[in-house]
């Protein structure tokens, strides 16, 4: 299946949207079907988008693998490397979320009694204030 992947991507680098043209005998039931399996491959790992058996066109990851001269093999691991990082990083975001939501009613009240002592603190302040103008 690699030999047919190469030569896939050897086509998509002629061009972006692609008809099959590159001298695979379709006939030949063993070859189509290891071409189509190929194809589908490209298409699950989001290399391509495939309209039919013969339509095909390149994808943002084809192009990484395209710009990585044709290592496909390691374009698709540094892809789900990248793409396992960025569920981690979510979920831990949601757990943080999740965390901040369940504090928040504490929060709130910290913040009520903070609000409350420092009124109480500055209406005494304000009679000592006015006790010292009256004393004098």
């Amino acid at each position: 299946m690699d030999e047919y992947i190469e030569i896939i991507l050897n086509d998509l680098k002629k061009e972006r949207f692609h008809q099959r043209n590159n001298g695979i005998d379709i006939y030949n039931k063993e070859v189509n079907s290891k071409y189509k399996e190929a194809l589908r491959f490209l298409e699950i790992e989001n290399i391509i988008y495939l309209y039919s058996d013969r339509k095909y066109e390149l994808l943002e990851l084809g192009k990484d693998v395209i710009k990585n001269n044709n290592n496909w093999k390691e374009t698709i691991k540094e892809n789900n490397s990248k793409i396992e990082i960025e569920e981690r990083k979510s979920k831990i975001d949601l757990e943080l979320a999740e965390q901040m939501l369940k504090e928040y009613p504490k929060t709130k009240w910290f913040a009520r009694f903070g609000f409350f002592i420092g009124v109480i603190l500055a209406i005494v302040q304000l009679i000592q204030w006015t006790m010292q103008l009256l004393s004098q």
